[in-house]
Parts: structure tokens; C-alpha cells; sequence
């Protein structure tokens, strides 16, 4: 009787919303929002939580405790310790084909020049995959891209004992790939950069 409640009122706020959004998260997770009154209501709903109801507050959508932050088609979705981001409407094709897909060269880490036995890249794939070398070992993940933001998915990386100077630039290079949230390409060069703005990594395209 109660899931056949909930599918009733579910079907009731479709029905009532100007527009539904799902979005996908880079971390996997998934949640939609239903519109409604002309954009001034959200109702938000997450597998195996209660619906909930927020109202606009600017280019936010709060019910105090709960924040929706909405720019074109990405959203952050902000609860307590609660913090999906870069998450991307599902209709919107996520890879940006044009420029960042291929190959990848690893240039600097944090401003400074990288040399390694065989040069650490990330090759970035049309199906929103990226796998490549860190330093060392090598890694499989994807990524999720929309206008000039970007957001790794967690990697899986082999476990290989490394030489010299390379699991120290492997770590590091893992690290700035967890945190970046935007890119730029500025001629054949990539620059990874985090929320605020700052450059955590150059690569080279050949």
C-alpha cells in the first residue's frame, strides 16, 4: 500500500512540474528535480530519501538545511556532509568532444616541471572514459565535462612498486585529477584547475 502511495504521488508531482531534470554526479550518484511554478519550486527527489520541497532564493533553490545550486545544466546538491557536484542534466551530452578528447602529455605539477622514466598522460575518450599513466601505475576512470568544467570519476589504479622520484609525482598528479573541477586549452595546452581557480596541472598534446 505504500509504495503504491508513493508511485501516486510521485505521478502527481510529474504532472504539476514544469519541467523534470535528472542529473548524473561524477561520484555516481543520480537525483531529480521537478520545476514547478514557473521555475520558483524544486522538488527534489533521491533514491531512498523523503521528497523534498525548495524554494527559490536567488540562483538557489533551500529549505534551510537543504540547497540546490542550479547554473545552465549543472548542478550541486549541498546536505550536511552532503555534497554532490558537477552534477550534469542527463540530456546533456556530457564529453566535450571538441578539443579535450585524446591524449594527453603530463608538463607541470603545481607550477613546476615534470621528468619521469616515461611520461605520466591521461587519454581522454569519446565515450567520457580517460585511463592513461599516472607515473608508474596505470589508471581507468572517466570524467564529466559541460562548457568549461570538468570532474574526474574515481580512478581504479594498478599498485606497482615505483623508482626514484615517481610515486611521489604519481600521488601528487592523482590528487590534483581528484580535485580539479574546471579546465581551459590555451593552444595544444591543457591546464586542470580546482574550485578556486588555481592551476594544479599542465599537459601537452602532441
Amino acid at each position: 500500500m505504500k509504495l503504491i502511495l508513493t508511485a501516486v504521488l510521485t505521478c502527481v508531482a510529474l504532472a504539476a512540474a514544469d519541467k523534470s531534470v535528472s542529473y548524473h554526479c561524477p561520484s555516481g550518484e543520480t537525483f531529480q528535480v521537478l520545476y514547478q511554478k514557473k521555475g520558483t519550486r524544486a522538488v527534489l527527489i533521491v533514491a531512498g530519501k523523503p521528497k523534498l520541497t525548495l524554494a527559490q532564493a536567488g540562483a538557489q533553490y533551500t529549505d534551510g538545511f537543504t540547497t540546490l545550486t542550479v547554473h545552465a545544466s549543472e548542478a550541486t546538491l549541498a546536505a550536511g556532509s552532503v555534497n554532490f557536484k558537477n552534477c550534469v542534466d542527463s540530456t546533456v551530452k556530457t564529453t566535450t568532444l571538441t578539443g579535450l578528447t585524446g591524449k594527453w602529455t603530463l608538463a607541470t605539477l603545481a607550477g613546476q616541471p615534470v621528468t619521469l622514466p616515461r611520461a605520466a598522460f591521461i587519454d581522454f575518450q569519446t565515450d567520457g572514459g580517460a585511463s592513461g599513466l599516472a607515473g608508474c601505475n596505470r589508471f581507468n576512470s572517466g570524467f564529466v565535462s559541460s562548457g568549461s568544467s570538468l570532474a574526474f570519476k574515481a580512478a581504479a589504479v594498478t599498485r606497482m612498486a615505483c623508482i626514484g622520484d615517481a610515486m611521489n609525482i604519481e600521488d601528487r598528479f592523482l590528487k590534483a585529477m581528484e580535485q580539479t573541477t574546471a579546465y581551459s586549452i590555451s593552444a595544444k595546452t591543457l591546464t586542470l584547475r580546482n574550485a578556486a581557480g588555481q592551476s594544479l596541472a599542465t599537459l601537452t598534446k602532441d
